[in-house]
């Protein structure tokens, strides 16, 4: 079976998605040999994809956004595909060739987050909903099938749009791997906690930051926070916050770290603290429970699905709520061994072997 697919979100790096579609892949291929997979670009600066999967250039249309569906239909009729998959949300052409359809739709947060929280995209279809609307309404009323990330992705798909079918929820698996111990990797000699992402609001950093201020009030604390992530949208608030705990000596900001070092840091911190309010699926907390590491997240959106029992939840906007968890995992060895042992076993619900067979049974009984 040959899957001719969109890449173009390896061009872009996107971060958690362009790394779970090549995991994806990698998993059917690992399933099925006969498989071959061939993605179509218009660049060759790919980021994170499998080498052994050959890409197929294609030139711009007059706008250079998009490829026209004219260049698709030729490689279709190329290659003899069986199948299409748009990984990103669709932007799937209109009028293609009788082929089957795949789309990945990860998430509709645009639609449900308020306008503040958008300005972080800095991309008019995010910040106008009614367009965005109205693109992923194509896209679902053009695709065959349509995989999401979570129960939570699905309800909401089905209450903005009519897609033909349901959704089939595809979670991810964990997307970096045990820690090299050949590696040489400095690790901190003082106690942590994480944050792992960008520094977009709506990934709760400024109440994570406040949390810490709130705890320094009272007491002196002999952990500090590691901010993992690239700075793309900050605010005024959130760079104030950022420079009074940096005052004070209790955050250090490491900015992008590989894979490898990431999974140094899960390892060996005291616990992340993850207290997003909107999310498709939510990797960082997965990936910290895979690799041991005690997770402190909120019951907002899909992260209870992904956590289960095993984080310790709680209310963002409480300030003394979130102090107070901050300080008792940071001070309870019991309360973190327990949440270790737990979210461990919660990981194992989640693997790229499961994905490969839910993706790869839905697009046989299709084609």
């Amino acid at each position: 079976m040959k899957i001719l697919f969109d890449a173009t979100g390896f061009e872009l790096s996107l971060a958690g998605m362009s790394k779970s579609t090549s995991y994806l892949y990698e998993a059917c291929i690992e399933k099925d040999s006969t498989i071959q997979f061939i993605g179509f670009t218009r660049g060759c600066n790919l980021s994170g994809l499998l080498e052994e999967i050959p890409m197929v250039k294609l030139s711009k249309n007059k706008f250079n956004l998009k490829y026209t569906r004219g260049t698709i239909n030729e490689l279709i009729s190329k290659t003899g595909a069986d199948v299409i998959h748009f990984p990103y949300n669709g932007n799937i052409p209109s009028k293609l060739m009788n082929i089957k359809k795949i789309m990945t739709f990860h998430d509709v947060l645009p639609l449900e987050m308020p306008v503040h929280l958008l300005q972080e995209y800095r991309h008019v279809f995010y910040l106008y909903k009614p367009y965005y609307w109205f693109k992923r309404k194509q896209d679902v009323n053009i695709a065959d099938v349509i995989f999401t990330d979570s129960e939570y992705s699905k309800r909401q798909i089905i209450k903005y749009f009519t897609p033909k079918k349901e959704p089939i929820v595809l979670p991810f698996g964990p997307t970096i791997r045990f820690p090299n111990q050949d590696l040489k990797i400095v690790i901190p000699k003082y106690q942590y906690f994480m944050y792992v992402g960008g520094y977009e609001p709506r990934k709760g950093i400024k109440d994570i930051l406040k949390a810490f201020l709130n705890i320094c009030k009272t007491k002196k604390i002999s952990y500090k926070l590691i901010l993992v992530g690239k700075q793309k949208f900050i605010d005024l608030e959130t760079d104030l916050l950022l420079k009074q705990c940096t005052e004070i000596d209790i955050i250090i900001q490491i900015g992008f770290v590989s894979d490898s070092e990431l999974a140094f840091y899960y390892a060996h911190a005291l616990g992340l603290i993850y207290l997003s309010k909107y999310e498709g699926f939510g990797l960082p907390p997965l990936e910290a429970m895979y690799l041991g590491c005690p997770v402190i997240t909120t019951k907002y959106t899909s992260l209870p699905e992904i956590c289960g029992t095993a984080a310790l939840y709680v209310e963002p906007d409480n300030v003394s709520e979130v102090s107070s968890a901050i300080d008792f995992v940071a001070t309870n060895e019991n309360m973190r061994l327990n949440m270790t042992q737990e979210g461990k076993i919660q990981s194992l619900k989640f693997s790229w072997e499961k994905a490969a067979d839910i993706f790869l049974n839905e697009i046989y009984s299709t084609i």
